[in-house]
């Protein structure tokens, strides 16, 4: 399943919006997630960051997640990736689209295309 973001939604309205990925999740039967970020409204700080990381590793642990997110996005710390597998997500952060994919074929997921090629 790929999420895409816009605007400030998922910063403003965040847990709602991972419970509705989550309830996606489960009605579609995926096998995982990718949550592309890059159309993610800035400027968002470091509890964003936690708080998200958080509701992740709460409500979408049952799906390796794949977080695609443009290379200004990225904090040193990666806090919210790091709260999110502190909490049982199995999560990875990616810049380049192509590696999200990459990752993702692993969990063998038939509908993710080969960007390599």
């Amino acid at each position: 399943m790929i999420v895409t973001t816009s605007g400030r939604y998922l910063v403003e309205e965040m847990e709602s919006a991972i419970l509705a990925i989550a309830a996606a999740g489960k009605a579609r039967q995926v096998r995982a997630i990718l949550i592309d970020l890059r159309g993610l409204e800035r400027p968002y700080g470091f509890m964003d960051r936690y708080k998200l990381g958080e509701l992740v590793g709460l409500n979408l642990a049952a799906w390796p997640i794949a977080v695609l997110v443009d290379a200004d996005q990225v904090d040193r710390g990666r806090i919210g990736l790091t709260v999110a597998k502190n909490r049982g997500a199995q999560a990875e952060m990616f810049i380049s689209e192509a590696e999200a994919y990459a990752w993702l074929r692993q969990y063998q997921v038939p509908d993710a295309p080969d960007l390599a090629k």
